[in-house]
């Protein structure tokens, strides 16, 4: 039989094999004690801090629902997807705007602006390799971008190209999501293939 730990009587559990006082009062009279205190203060300080793990996750969670889900964070992860796989594409090529070498830092820039044509916002042959001063300094074309563009895809896909120019963005998340996943598909065959 157990000894109860306050008055350290030895006592006949009632309910479970894990009493440790023989009463209500011993059980008051020890969580009075320093060492009850104690004792006390660590189970609710492992309650808090279980407590608050758990809202972590639920926040967590919540936020990683919300970024997957939310079109202007899906927005900027297809960009980044498609531009890193533009500038893979076109690392060994030359500027699309002035032909002069590209360097290392550049920019993947597109024939039509990808702000009023949505439709062709992340079309492949809409977007090429521009030296970094091409496209910030001189609006993305200093000149010869077309005749480079319709030497590069041909004169019927540049028509196409401008046919599809304006329109509303009617994407979903989901068509977004797609999107991003083709692009890195697209950027992981092509480092593949490089590699071998």
């Amino acid at each position: 039989m157990p000894k109860c730990r306050f008055c350290l009587k030895k006592f006949k559990p009632k309910f479970s094999s894990t009493e440790k006082e023989c009463s209500v009062e011993c059980s008051m009279d020890w969580l009075k004690t320093d060492e009850g205190q104690a004792k006390l203060a660590k189970v609710r300080a492992k309650r808090i801090k279980q407590k608050n793990e758990e809202s972590r996750k639920f926040y967590v969670q919540r936020k990683k629902n919300y970024h997957a889900n939310n079109k202007k964070t899906r927005k900027r992860a297809v960009k980044e997807a498609c531009h890193d796989y533009i500038r893979e594409r076109d690392k060994d090529c030359v500027c699309i705007c002035c032909g002069k070498p590209l360097g290392d830092d550049f920019h993947a820039g597109h024939c039509f602006e990808s702000g009023s044509n949505s439709r062709i916002r992340y079309d492949e042959n809409n977007i090429h390799a521009q030296r970094l001063d091409c496209n910030v300094f001189h609006g993305g074309d200093s000149g010869e971008y077309k005749d480079r563009v319709i030497a590069k895809i041909g004169l019927f896909e540049y028509h196409c190209l401008k046919s599809k120019k304006g329109g509303i963005d009617t994407r979903t998340t989901q068509d977004l999501k797609e999107i991003e996943v083709y692009f890195k598909n697209k950027l992981k065959e092509l480092k593949e293939g490089g590699a071998t």
